[in-house]
């Protein structure tokens, strides 16, 4: 299910959000790696899912703006 999300924001601030989601990416893809406790992980957003988000928010802001060309989808 895909769900567009129209957030109006400067450049600046999209900078932001997608900096701060791809910062909590690299975090939690972190903490599952070395979490040895299944339950420590319930309630959390996987990896994937934190992937997908920013993937889908960039690719939105890549078609409201060229500004966005130059940042890359993780893969």
């Amino acid at each position: 299910m895909n769900i567009n999300v129209n957030l109006n924001l400067s450049f600046g601030e999209a900078l932001e959000v997608l900096k701060a989601v791809h910062e909590k990416y690299i975090d939690i893809k972190v903490f599952f790696a070395e979490c040895e406790n299944e339950e420590d992980t319930i309630g959390l957003s996987t990896p994937e899912e934190l992937k997908a988000l920013y993937n889908n928010l960039l690719k939105q802001m890549k078609q409201e703006s060229s500004m966005f060309d130059l940042l890359d989808f993780i893969k």
